[in-house]
């Protein structure tokens, strides 16, 4: 990999799990764990079958199972409830006996103590206006199996809400969001609740972001804080991208003021965006995202606790995206990415891609 901050990018071509041809083998991975202070490198991956094209699904890495969950979105047909697995060379086709309805932009996270994908809201994949039709306030788990409805009860229904597991806890932590409409716009939300595998908890923090939708929520274990970042508000006139970044610990969300935010990011804000926390590297990774007046970002950047940082170098095939998440493979150092949407066009896209 180049050290001197530009990307460098490789590319795999699959047939179900026969590599056809590969610029880098996963017996590098050592290797490039190793390189903590590098910037990372992507392979793109052609398999069969796949999800296809989609974008508004929950993406997931199962650390019990060792796979990366992918359920709904809004595929070639529109939307369906299918769930898939990645497990780094193949995807397969679940076939469970339960599932939630399909939904676009739902909240999903890994609860490493229980083993289960923890999943909440989203909408009815509106591609215009994605935030303003939540489907249901119910709460499913996924055991690698069968997807389980554990409540119908805690946060109002809506869309677009950050979400991810506190490691040091034991919580899983929601925030924000697009709720009901009301007076035909939805409402944007700032209120934070904890899941602990059977009951949510309001909990009531001195401070907090403002009311959003379509943020990335993150847990950096390298730190013990959940990171969050971006969105999009309210403002009169028209809906603003932001491109803030908070923390939140336990008891309260700290706004981070970064000595230094990439142009791109202070300029246009972020909204649906991918962002994952890369453990091997220790930083927080946000990819694609739909900025101010609707364009899709085609952007890569990092944050390490003090500073973002952009990463250039992108290949051209790398579309621009927006509603296309990210996981992070802690076991083999990738981060993975399928799908997501072009606005600028209304394509949908069905490339997988890997980080390492």
């Amino acid at each position: 990999m180049s050290r001197t901050g530009r990307m460098s990018w490789v590319g795999c071509v699959f047939v179900g799990a026969a590599v056809q041809g590969c610029g880098v083998g996963l017996d590098e991975v050592d290797a490039v764990a190793a390189a903590l202070n590098d910037v990372p490198a992507w392979q793109k991956k052609v398999a069969a079958p796949s999800p296809g094209t989609r974008y508004g699904h929950a993406l997931v890495y199962d650390a019990a199972r060792r796979e990366t969950v992918l359920f709904s979105g809004d595929g070639k047909s529109g939307r369906n409830n299918e769930t898939w697995t990645w497990n780094g060379t193949a995807w397969r086709k679940k076939s469970p006996s339960k599932k939630p309805a399909a939904r676009c932009n739902a909240s999903a996270a890994f609860d490493s103590a229980r083993n289960v994908v923890v999943l909440f809201g989203g909408d009815t994949c509106a591609v215009t206006e994605p935030e303003f039709a939540p489907v249901d306030q119910k709460t499913f788990e996924w055991n690698g199996a069968n997807w389980a409805q554990k409540s119908s009860t805690g946060p109002a229904k809506r869309t677009g809400a950050g979400m991810a597991y506190d490691v040091a806890r034991g919580k899983t932590v929601l925030f924000g969001g697009s709720g009901a409409r009301v007076g035909g716009r939805g409402t944007f939300l700032n209120d934070t609740w904890e899941w602990n595998g059977s009951t949510w908890t309001r909990v009531a923090t001195p401070a907090a972001p403002s009311a959003r939708t379509g943020v990335g929520m993150v847990y950096d274990s390298a730190r013990a804080k959940i990171v969050l970042f971006g969105g999009m508000e309210f403002r009169p006139g028209g809906n603003g991208h932001l491109a803030d970044t908070w923390e939140y610990d336990g008891a309260t969300w700290t706004k981070i003021e970064t000595p230094i935010l990439p142009q791109p990011l202070a300029e246009h804000g972020l909204r649906l965006h991918g962002m994952t926390f890369d453990s091997c590297r220790g930083k927080t990774v946000v990819f694609g995202g739909e900025q101010t007046w609707g364009y899709g970002s085609p952007d890569l950047f990092m944050y390490d606790g003090a500073a973002w940082t952009q990463v250039t170098g992108l290949p051209a095939d790398l579309w621009a995206r927006r509603s296309s998440p990210l996981a992070f493979d802690k076991d083999r150092c990738r981060g993975v990415l399928h799908g997501g949407w072009v606005r600028a066009t209304g394509t949908k896209l069905g490339d997988t891609w890997e980080t390492y």
